[in-house]
């Protein structure tokens, strides 16, 4: 081998051995999951430091301890690599106006509907759409230059980053290292010109085409009446990197907004969350919280931002098409958001708080997804939005259900106890105004004379979630078992003495909305109020009912369905109890308003209670009712109480009496519920449909006493005989709520008492002491997914998908709630559910019971469906 060679084959192994050295330190770099082009990098460092050193080239004689000390040099310089992790929040999604303010803000949205009552007293409203109501309104005050419009908009948009920030999370990777090519580093350099965008800009960089830019049309500049005069006029005569001052805005009048800066590269869509949302479901923590998350449209950088659309609609609803969200609001409704970013799924291990959590929690699956979703605060901090369809006038005119004037012996004021009916989320307060007349005898003049007066009797706040005001003497909460507190507000009518009058009392009420109409617009009081009908308040008897003749009670369903409280994207169904008595002919024994009494005990005494109203527990179940046959509760009829005598079927006509049971010898007394007879053709009977509330009670049995009832009666005539009826049996309750989490899933969630069978074994297993694991084992809730063919037409058409047992989440006492979100095997945008015709869920609730034994046999335990429905997506 010549010398030359022999100088090229040391030269080739010195060279060999730094590349050896830097692929170890390479190694270093791959397994902390760093770009792979650090190997590229050290090698071409180590190379030149070589040739730098002379220890490479054709004539170069190596140095073998040099080379060896070089390598451990270069292996010293390494420092500890590791991972790249983000400690900031990703901050909630940016909001744009698309037209100027109306007597609103940023994150206030809102519209307004005309409300207009024909004349004091009158409870039809005319309900002018706000299309009509904002341009009449524009049209009679062009001097105000008022912004109103039919609807209200706002563009949602990612968060803002900077390229530094982007390229750290890899954003920029395609125009870096050997693959970059010519066209990726100009894109680059064109994304990375965006930096320095703002929606203040009228023109933005063209990804496509680098050094050009793209105009961006219907950019407009604005001032609020509150603002500081401003120094430019337009936003284009701001110095660069100038913010706008106080009271200055932009709006973007377009369609579909281009995004002007770089979005934050771990920003997925926007996460609405609904704190208001899941009222009567027993759920805790994570579980009690709903929302929806919906993406952004296209990739980075290029996120197109999503436009939310607030319009009317005779009801709560949201539907997402393509990049804009509508939701619908009825007249004088609110909604309440929490809006915040979602993470992409697949960089939330990139977040420095999230990857500094225990191993068990990042490892839950449904806490990632929460995480994910934008609901942890300290991860994705949201910001609230509220929508509000504004009214310049209650929607409902305040109507008393009932008002009696009460007293105490020498007092000069006059209590009014009652209710009225109002419509809470629009009526701020109410004005209970008096006018009366009475005659006044002054012996310094000739003769009486008629004196007529009015005042104010009194007022109350209302709060948005009352739709009857309780009245009474003192301001006052009243814990309800079982349910929400009951606020009762004060209204005493102070007359100044203890004379007896006849007044005419009429309720005002004013709006909630004040603030988003201008002063010139509402000018006097009765364009802010509606005013209800009169009651005059008096103080005052013939025949006898006859006796009536019950043929037959049946059980009831009672099924009602409604947009899920203050969630758009939800949908409630409810299972409630009754019963329907058909009554022989003929009615009206004592002429009109003639009704059917169901007899509730007052005093307790055995003879009351054995011609009273009783109910008993099902001796197959342990549950929470009952524990023996006992006089019916005067709670577990709806609307005992009289506060709402809103007509609607199952329910009294009007308040609970104490009415003497004439037929027995102490003559008790016992509470009277009225209800009106209806007239069935097709049976030629009267019927009487009879509502139920049992409560926490699991498949009681009832046993009514009823008899004809007349109101307008002298006392101790009011009630004919008593029939007894016979005994029938409740369903238990079941309340269904539907919603959309987001565009692959659906969350079912049912709500309703349950109790299990008192034998010690079900199906043959021991159950532990715990009550869940006895309802567990001994009933089952199924859900199924199911797709509709419409090539069927009709409902043998409908195919099970898939079916999931849901899991108890939740429990009160012996109620308890079943819930579970269930994948869907296509996309579905988010919208509320109902409207869907080839996509429903279907839920059945399997019982087990024991079954009669067989000759011979050892029976068993069998199944049966107690309750079954069905909600479209």
């Amino acid at each position: 081998m010549t010398e030359v060679s022999r100088t090229a084959s040391r030269a080739r192994q010195v060279e060999q051995a730094f590349h050896d050295g830097v692929s170890q330190a390479a190694l270093l770099f791959e397994r902390a999951d760093l770009r792979t082009d650090a190997r590229v990098a050290g090698t071409a460092f180590a190379t030149a430091l070589a040739e730098r050193c002379g220890l490479i080239g054709a004539a170069a004689e190596p140095n073998p301890r040099l080379v060896a000390q070089l390598i451990a040099r270069l292996s010293d310089v390494i420092t500890t690599v590791r991972p790249f992790l983000r400690w900031d929040a990703l901050v909630e999604p940016a909001f744009v106006p698309r037209f100027a303010y109306g007597r609103e803000s940023l994150l206030r949205l809102v519209i307004r509907t005309g409300v207009e009552q024909a004349a004091p007293g009158d409870l039809a409203l005319t309900l002018t759409p706000p299309a009509a109501y904002a341009a009449a309104t524009v049209a009679a005050h062009p001097e105000l230059d008022l912004q109103w419009r039919e609807d209200c908009q706002r563009h949602v948009a990612s968060p803002k980053t900077s390229q530094f920030e982007a390229e750290l999370h890899g954003a920029f990777d395609a125009a870096m290292g050997p693959g970059a090519t010519p066209d990726s580093v100009a894109r680059a350099l064109a994304t990375a010109v965006r930096e320095d965008g703002s929606f203040l800009d009228t023109t933005i960089a063209d990804l496509d085409n680098p050094g050009q830019r793209i105009a961006q049309p219907g950019i407009t500049f604005h001032v609020t009446p509150t603002a500081e005069t401003p120094e430019v006029a337009d936003p284009d005569d701001l110095p660069d990197g100038d913010p706008l001052t106080p009271g200055q805005y932009v709006a973007h009048d377009a369609d579909a907004l281009a995004l002007p800066y770089l979005p934050d590269p771990l920003a997925a869509g926007v996460s609405l969350m609904f704190p208001d949302a899941g009222a009567g479901h027993h759920l805790a923590g994570l579980f009690s919280l709903d929302g929806t998350v919906i993406a952004y449209p296209g990739d980075w950088p290029e996120l197109a931002p999503l436009r939310l659309v607030l319009q009317s609609g005779p009801e709560l609803g949201a539907v997402v098409s393509g990049h804009v969200l509508r939701v619908t609001l009825p007249p004088g409704e609110q909604l309440r958001m929490r809006v915040a970013s979602s993470i992409r799924r697949d960089r939330l291990d990139l977040m420095g708080l999230w990857a500094s959590l225990p191993a068990a929690i990042r490892d839950n699956p449904f806490l990632r997804e929460v995480a994910a979703d934008g609901w942890f605060w300290w991860l994705t901090p949201s910001t609230e939005v509220r929508l509000v369809h504004a009214v310049p006038r209650p929607v409902e005119v305040p109507r008393p259900t009932i008002l009696v004037p009460f007293r105490q012996p020498g007092d000069t004021a006059v209590t009014l106890v009652g209710a009225v009916d109002l419509h809470g989320p629009s009526t701020e307060r109410i004005d209970i105004e008096a006018e009366w007349s009475q005659w006044v005898d002054d012996v310094a003049k000739v003769g009486p004379e008629r004196v007529t007066a009015q005042a104010v009797a009194c007022g109350t706040s209302v709060s948005p979630d009352e739709d009857l005001v309780v009245l009474a003497g003192a301001d006052s909460v009243v814990p309800v078992p079982g349910g929400s507190p009951l606020r009762i507000h004060a209204a005493v009518h102070q007359t100044g003495d203890t004379l007896h009058r006849t007044v005419d009392y009429r309720v005002r009420a004013t709006t909630r909305y004040r603030e988003y109409f201008h002063p010139q617009v509402t000018v006097t009081r009765d364009d802010l109020s509606v005013v209800g009908p009169v009651r005059t308040l008096e103080v005052p008897s013939s025949a006898r009912p006859a006796k009536v003749t019950v043929r037959d009670v049946l059980p009831l369903f009672r099924w009602h369905e409604e947009t899920e409280p203050h969630h758009p994207f939800g949908l409630r169904r409810t299972r409630r109890a009754g019963l329907r008595l058909y009554l022989d002919r003929p009615w009206f024994s004592t002429g009109d308003g003639e009704l059917l009494a169901v007899l509730l005990t007052a005093d307790g005494s055995a003879d009351a209670v054995d011609i009273t109203s009783q109910w008993a527990a099902d001796p197959v179940f342990r549950q929470q009712g009952p524990a023996q046959r006992s006089a019916l509760p005067l709670t577990d009829l709806l609307h005992f109480s009289g506060l709402d005598d809103r007509r609607e079927p199952g329910r009294p006509v009007g308040p609970a009496v104490l009415r003497p049971l004439v037929d027995l010898k102490a003559a008790p007394q016992a509470w009277v519920l009225g209800y009106e007879p209806e007239y069935s053709v097709e049976r030629q009977l009267w019927f009487v449909d009879v509502a139920f509330d049992p409560g926490p009670a699991f498949w009681p049995f009832v046993r009514l006493a009823v008899a004809r009832y007349q109101p307008d009666s002298l006392p101790g005539l009011h009630l004919g005989p008593v029939t007894p009826c016979d005994y029938a049996q409740l369903a238990p309750e079941r309340t269904a709520t539907l919603t959309r989490p987001d565009d692959t899933h659906a969350r079912v969630t049912v709500t309703g008492p349950v109790g299990y069978p008192r034998d010690p074994f079900v199906g043959g297993v021991p159950p532990s002491r715990d009550f869940l694991s006895h309802v567990t084992r001994s009933r089952t809730m199924r859900a199924r997914l199911e797709r509709f063919e419409p090539a069927v037409g009709t409902d043998l058409g409908w195919t099970t998908v898939d079916q999931w047992d849901l899991p108890i989440l939740g429990a009160e006492g012996t109620v308890v709630s079943w819930a579970l979100e269930l994948p869907l095997p296509v996309t579905l945008a988010p919208r509320t559910p109902g409207s869907n015709k080839k996509w429903r869920v279907t839920l059945e609730e399997w019982e087990r019971v024991p079954a009669d034994f067989e000759a011979g046999g050892t029976g068993g335990w069998q199944p049966r469906i107690v309750y079954a429905d069905h909600l479209a997506l």
